[in-house]
């Protein structure tokens, strides 16, 4: 299990729902009973189903009461991502101890303000460490969403990347399909031409060439789904908390990439409707 060093009110800070017992308070100081927090994880790997409160622990570490002093359970909180969003899973037992029992040569300082006050909070918060300690260093000031944000910037690189392939792979079959449809209507062109002339509508002559592209789209649609249905395994290591095969994400696709192909076969046949009979006629 990984263990935590943190103040009385940290739970409060981060707002991390408190499932029984209690948090650490300023009670739990170098005088008292040695306490710890463990979150749900921890309880169903090592608690057995049974409650965690009152079960004490030997976890090596130097307390009040020395080295070989239990802690005991206090407290159970949820599952939380305390290292990166890109974090596998939450399933990471962790086992917290207040800072006061046994106390880290360094540390974070989570600090809940008001909206938009960081510019006027961080000189303040530096001035109340100069004012404990003038000689205490500060690290670097973080607003909490940035933070989180680097913590998943590789994560975000690479859907950057397989975005700006799936936008390339949409264009490129988008221009094909309109290349084939288009080599299709022209090759039809005098069919045309005498549907019109015959007194067939300019819409029927649409609606005709498209149900023919829609046919191609759906047989192409039909067949990109059963191999991205296997070429899935491939691609899923590289996304980001969304499974390849989860149905809405592959409708999506299928709806795009059916859009796009209909425009693209629209786009031809429109140009085909709207030309006169006489000259379709004459085509060579």
């Amino acid at each position: 299990a990984h263990i935590q060093h943190v103040t009385d009110g940290y739970f409060e800070a981060l707002r991390i729902p408190v499932v029984a017992g209690r948090t650490f308070t300023r009670s739990d100081h170098v005088r008292a009973p040695q306490v710890a927090i463990v979150n749900e994880t921890f309880v169903k790997r090592f608690a057995g189903g049974r409650a965690a409160i009152g079960l004490r622990l030997q976890l090596g570490i130097l307390g009040p009461g020395g080295a070989g002093e239990p802690w005991e359970v206090v407290g159970v909180i949820r599952d939380v991502k305390t290292g990166s969003l890109g974090d596998a899973d939450l399933a990471t037992p962790e086992i917290y101890v207040p800072c006061a029992q046994s106390a880290m040569p360094s540390m974070f300082v989570a600090v809940r303000t008001a909206p938009g006050s960081e510019p006027r909070i961080v000189p303040e918060l530096r001035a109340a460490v100069r004012a404990i300690d003038a000689e205490l260093p500060i690290g670097t000031v973080t607003p909490m969403d940035q933070r989180v944000g680097g913590s998943v910037r590789r994560e975000r690189f690479r859907t950057t990347m397989i975005c700006a392939f799936a936008v390339l792979a949409l264009l490129l079959s988008s221009i094909g399909v309109y290349a084939i449809r288009s080599q299709a209507v022209a090759a039809r062109i005098r069919e045309m031409g005498i549907r019109l002339a015959l007194g067939a509508s300019r819409r029927q002559l649409l609606r005709m060439v498209l149900s023919q592209g829609l046919r191609q789209v759906m047989t192409g649609l039909t067949a990109g789904l059963v191999a991205a249905v296997w070429f899935v395994r491939f691609v899923e290591p590289w996304l980001f908390a969304t499974r390849a095969t989860d149905v809405s994400i592959m409708a999506g696709a299928a709806l795009l990439f059916g859009a796009a192909a209909l425009v693209a076969s629209w786009v031809p046949a429109r140009r085909a409707s709207a030309v006169d009979p006489v000259t379709l006629l004459r085509h060579d």
